[in-house]
């Protein structure tokens, strides 16, 4: 007899996977000989009702394509239920995952307490990939408080890194080697090496980056800009990349493309925080996709670049609230990007059905 149960979750997504697939192809027999709450009150253990239908419920005479195709509902259900990154799969983008090498996210930590770092880290370490300790804030705050961040982040897959702007100040007050040292004491497993405020040669930039390699540091970015809106605005595109590429030569990961946290009025951004399209075309023409990182921190920017590039498209300066949004951009799970990726998959997977009942029809 069978033990009567509440439907879970997954039931009804079975069952209605179930009703509207026999819809679909017109196999009404499966639904007449059983109720939906039989359905969902199988016995054998609470197994997934759509296993139980297949084994019990189906009489003798079904044709074995039925059969077959229960079997296919049971694997779409479990794929729908069951996915790392969503609770139920909406979204069929193929996301990289962790260690990644592109699509990386790479947030500014500002100064954030240990119980807030541990709050972000149990919502959305999943999504992050770096965190870059930002205006210098780290070197103010108590050693041992900083030491346990970087502990919770690492433990989470996560590099860390100091900001350029502390580098630069070393290099300004003469103390480079030492301050290299503390960030390996520390604890530190990437670094950034920008030219925002000091001006060093392309070769004194390269022997910089080379040497930081030599000390182990697990990844090298590099960043191309001023920091200054005026200054910026006369490094002609050219210029940066030379740069870009003289820093990848010499051995960076990846380059960072300069708009610091406002993203407003200064490298690919104009005065209201809008793309310059040509800015940027230029840039993705001359340089590999995987290797750029893009400072985004605000989402008309994020929506237009992964729109242009991708899900996967490398994008920085992201606010620590702001990490799980962008995945669903990335993912086309808003309405910024849903058009673009879930409607164009759609078509992709109707094309490619149309395709293989076609080659089955043909004699």
């Amino acid at each position: 007899m069978a033990v009567k149960t509440s439907p879970s979750p997954e039931a009804i997504v079975s069952y209605a996977i179930l009703i509207l697939s026999t819809k679909r192809y017109n196999y009404k027999p499966i639904l007449r000989r059983k109720s939906p709450t039989t359905i969902l009150n199988t016995d054998n253990q609470n197994i997934n009702p759509i296993i139980s239908l297949r084994i019990s419920n189906l009489k003798k005479g079904c044709p074995p394509k039925v059969k077959r195709f229960t079997i296919t509902i049971k694997r779409r259900v479990k794929s729908l239920t069951k996915h790392v990154n969503q609770i139920f799969k909406l979204s069929e983008i193929e996301r990289t995952e962790k260690p990644r090498n592109e699509g990386i996210t790479i947030i500014i930590d500002t100064g954030l307490g240990i119980n807030a770092t541990q709050d972000l880290l149990e919502t959305a370490s999943n999504y992050i990939d770096y965190c870059k300790m930002g205006w210098a804030t780290w070197l103010i705050l108590p050693k041992n408080l900083i030491k346990k961040k970087l502990k919770l982040y690492h433990d989470h897959n996560i590099q860390t890194l100091s900001g350029g702007s502390a580098l630069e100040a070393a290099i300004l007050t003469g103390k480079l080697e030492e301050f290299l040292e503390t960030l390996k004491t520390v604890g530190f497993t990437a670094i950034e090496i920008s030219t925002g405020i000091i001006n060093i040669s392309h070769q004194e930039k390269s022997k910089l980056i080379k040497n930081v390699k030599k000390m182990g540091f697990l990844t090298i970015i590099t960043e191309v800009g001023r920091k200054s809106k005026e200054e910026d605005a006369r490094l002609e595109i050219a210029d940066r990349i030379q740069q870009i590429k003289s820093d990848l030569n010499s051995g960076a990961d990846y380059v960072t493309i300069e708009a610091r946290e406002s993203g407003i009025g200064i490298g690919p951004y104009d005065e209201e925080g809008k793309v310059k399209e040509p800015f940027v075309e230029k840039i993705a023409n001359q340089i590999i996709a995987k290797k750029t990182i893009w400072e985004a921190p605000l989402k008309p920017q994020q929506v237009w670049l992964i729109t242009r590039f991708g899900p996967n498209t490398n994008l920085g300066n992201i606010k620590p609230t702001e990490v799980v949004p962008l995945e669903t951009l990335r993912l086309g799970l808003r309405g910024d990007t849903m058009i673009k990726f879930l409607a164009k998959k759609q078509l992709e997977n109707a094309s490619k059905t149309r395709k293989r009942t076609r080659a089955k029809t043909k004699p």
